[in-house]
């Protein structure tokens, strides 16, 4: 992470958990602790909790050495969680955003003169009535650990989104939502491919509310820092890019936009032939009497007309843009008729584009854009962006600051072998004898001009094969290619959720390959890097060097709270035999572990042990599992290409429980499991305990009742599902759990067992139930 820009931890979120009147581990986590001491200007500038059995109002008191009685403040509550306790309605204003967001498209019907307006007077009030009773049941509210939005009449729907998967809150305010005083606020979280949670209208200081409460992060600016506070405690914004009008303009005028606004306008052409049709005729007929003339005048106000309104639309979508950074998050505002206020959180980023098209690429300009993980599909485009148009030299080292390095803006890269252009020549020649052949066959002998295509597809070739550089950083890799757009890709190597080599058999030919890097990207949020056309034997070894990286990285050892979590080593086989005796009261947890680790697929399981004093006090086992076709499939369809993973047993010493160590576990299966590019993780135990860290019933998620090789049932109703990053869409089907795997379901779910009991224990149903399975499933 940057630590140039990123010092200052300072935030309203950081204020607000010293102020709690009770632990909150979760949302004051070490990310929001102060970079410095806190300065001791003030006696209650850091409130001291009431001491147990003081005044309840506060007014208690203590002595100490040599000194009088002091006062114990009271600690006041937080506003946000006065205001957001409880179910809440969204703002009367939804009504209308609802009314006018529904009668919309009419309206514009009715301009048309394509609908009677009786017909959509009836819509009109339809939409009203419609948005009432949407508004009468909806509720929402925030509690300890997420944000739940309940709706719907006749199917009532309840949406749980934890907190810890929240990545981010975005702030809108269309034109709609200004006429009516109230902003929309859409939550991103992590795995979701649209977006998980939309609260269409909020009074401004109520949005703020929430915003600050689930991602730490305000969207009204902080007041000046006084003679008293210092700059630092004020948690200010380190401004990175600010755009000017001149900048827009330029950008206008060089962007894709002017593809979009032509299609608008064919589409508006279309939608109003009626009363465009008479003017058209009009035009081409004043046209037409000036000959080629005419006609050249014709299509340049056309032509002048996309890009004064591709302008247009770049000012109002980008006006008064705005990246700055604070609290490890990228903060984004823009917009001049839909305002827009996003964030990017530094640890969901998983690659930096520098995108140089034709037109900007004479002019020395480049875009900077960004992949984030779980963006919703359809804003990855309009989100990603955190420099709209800026000089070469600007853009990287926009990208350098952004990671925190310092070599990305001088970096050399090393450019494609010769065997790359050779290829391109290949296709250039191919392409100029196809379009010679069908000429010839369209006009006959004078198809043979073709062949001057040879000379723009030759240009075409050699500029594609000089597009292609890559380069090694310390932990990155730089990759570069295309050839209307060059791109540019930085990708942290410890974003890579998979590596893979391929070659075509025309690579094949020429000892080429493309190493393909997968990261966790957003639906429509454009391709994965790769270094295209690269000798195979690199290709081998750096596909094993990354691999070698993502292992090493999920084996590291993390220290937590005093303890040690590492891998799993063969001298820990003994004392997690006797750990998992101990917290199930049986061997028959053991004995399971002990069948995976001497599995088919021993090199795919992964053992976790948590250390504290040179001894292991907790474990946690993760391990594929196989997917086969849905059960409706018809007969003879392949089976799924989505890859899950399953973490269980999970579990903690006796003397070690209720720590939150189990849940510490679940986090980090999770990330190793997202490291090595898994769609899907499963889980076995409570509900309401395994609802804290993102998982949910399988079935929403496409996983079935799967059966186990011998046909007995495999799947129980402690099983519960989570997406990861990686996850595509692909792993979909009926599970199927390795036998020993599944042995543990039939424990665990057995009425009167033990272990059943256990569950109960940790899932605070019959706290005087004896024996723990997993206390790690006890909430952190």
């Amino acid at each position: 992470m940057p630590s140039s820009w990123c010092t200052r931890r300072h935030s309203a979120r950081a204020a607000s958990c010293r102020d709690w009147t009770r632990p909150r581990p979760n949302a004051c986590a070490s990310a929001w602790r102060p970079s410095k001491p806190t300065s001791s200007r003030s006696d209650v500038s850091r409130p001291t909790p009431t001491p147990p059995g003081g005044d309840p109002a506060g007014a208690s008191t203590r002595r100490s050495a040599g000194s009088g009685p002091t006062v114990w403040p009271q600690v006041p509550t937080p506003p946000a969680q006065a205001v957001l306790r409880g179910r809440q309605r969204l703002h009367i204003g939804a009504l209308g955003v609802w009314a006018l967001s529904s009668a919309g498209p009419i309206i514009l019907l009715i301009i048309a003169g394509t609908v009677a307006p009786a017909f959509a007077a009836i819509v009109i009030v339809g939409a009203l009535v419609s948005s009432g009773v949407r508004w009468w049941r909806f509720t929402w509210h925030i509690d300890a650990e997420s944000l739940v939005i309940e709706q719907g009449l006749l199917q009532r729907q309840r949406r749980v989104i934890p907190r810890e998967r929240i990545q981010s809150v975005e702030r809108i305010r269309r034109l709609r939502h200004r006429l009516f005083g109230v902003v929309e606020l859409r939550v991103e979280s992590v795995g979701g491919g649209t977006t998980e949670g939309q609260l269409d209208a909020l009074d401004p200081e109520i949005a703020d509310l929430v915003r600050t409460e689930l991602v730490g992060r305000p969207s009204t600016p902080r007041p000046a820092a006084s003679a008293d506070t210092d700059a630092d405690d004020q948690g200010g914004d380190d401004e990175l890019v600010r755009m000017r009008p001149g900048d827009l303009v330029l950008a206008g005028l060089t962007g894709g936009r002017v593809g979009v606004v032509a299609a608008l306008l064919g589409f508006a052409s279309q939608l109003f032939a009626e009363q465009i049709d008479p003017v058209v005729e009009q035009v081409t007929q004043f046209f037409g009497a000036q000959g080629w003339v005419g006609i050249v005048m014709a299509v340049g106000g056309f032509l002048l007309a996309v890009f004064v309104l591709s302008v247009v639309a770049t000012v109002f979508a980008y006006w008064d843009f705005r990246l700055s950074a604070a609290d490890r998050r990228l903060h984004t505002t823009r917009g001049l008729l839909e305002q827009r206020s996003g964030t990017i959180p530094l640890y969901r980023l998983q690659s930096l584009r520098v995108e140089e098209n034709l037109l900007r690429r004479p002019l020395g300009r480049a875009t900077v854009k960004v992949e984030v993980a779980g963006r919703a599909a359809g804003e990855a485009s309009d989100t990603s962006t955190v420099l709209p148009i800026g000089t070469r030299q600007e853009a990287f080292a926009l990208v350098d600051r952004i990671t925190g390095r310092d070599d990305v803006a001088g970096v050399e890269l090393t450019p494609a072998p010769i065997g790359a252009r050779h290829r391109r020549d290949v296709r250039a020649a191919l392409a100029t004898l196809a379009a010679t052949v069908g000429l010839l066959v369209w006009q006959g002998p004078a198809g043979v001009a073709g062949l001057a295509l040879a000379v723009p597809f030759a240009l075409l070739g050699r500029s594609s094969y000089r597009a292609l550089g890559r380069a090694r950083l310390p932990q990155a890799i730089v990759a570069r290619s295309g050839v209307f757009v060059r791109t540019t890709h930085v990708t942290p190597e410890r974003s890579l959720q998979g590596i893979a080599l391929s070659a075509t058999p025309f690579q094949r030919r020429r000892r080429l390959a493309t190493l393909e890097l997968h990261i966790a990207r957003s639906p429509g949020g454009g391709d994965d890097p790769a270094l295209i056309d690269i000798a195979v034997d690199e290709g081998r070894r750096e596909l094993v060097r990354l691999a070698e990286v993502a292992d090493a990285a999920a084996r590291r050892p993390r220290t937590i709270d005093g303890r040690i979590m590492r891998a799993e080593t063969t001298e820990d086989h003994s004392a997690v035999h006797d750990l998992l005796a101990a917290a199930f009261g049986r061997d028959a947890e053991a004995e399971l572990v002990e069948s995976l680790r001497t599995g088919s697929d021993t090199e795919s399981v992964h053992s976790l042990v948590v250390e504290e004093d040179g001894e292991v006090v907790a474990h946690a086992l993760l391990v594929p599992i196989g997917l086969g076709p849905s059960a409706t499939a018809p007969p003879g369809v392949p089976p799924p290409d989505g890859r899950v993973l399953a973490v269980a047993p999970i579990a903690v010493r006796p003397d070690r429980q209720r720590q939150g160590i189990g849940g510490r576990l679940v986090k980090r299966a999770t990330n190793i499991a997202a490291a090595f590019g898994a769609h899907r993780i499963v889980a076995a135990g409570p509900v309401d305990f395994l609802e804290q860290f993102g998982f949910e019933e399988p079935g929403p998620l496409g996983l079935e009742l799967g059966t186990r090789d011998d046909g007995a049932t495999a799947w129980g109703g402690r099983w519960l599902a989570r997406s990861l990053p990686a996850d595509d869409g692909t792993a979909r089907g009926a599970v199927r759990l390795p036998e020993s795997l599944a042995h543990l379901h039939s424990v665990v779910a057995s009425p009167g067992s033990q272990s059943q009991r256990s569950h109960e224990n940790a899932a605070g149903e019959d706290p005087a139930a004896p024996g723990v399975v997993g206390e790690g499933f006890e909430p952190s």
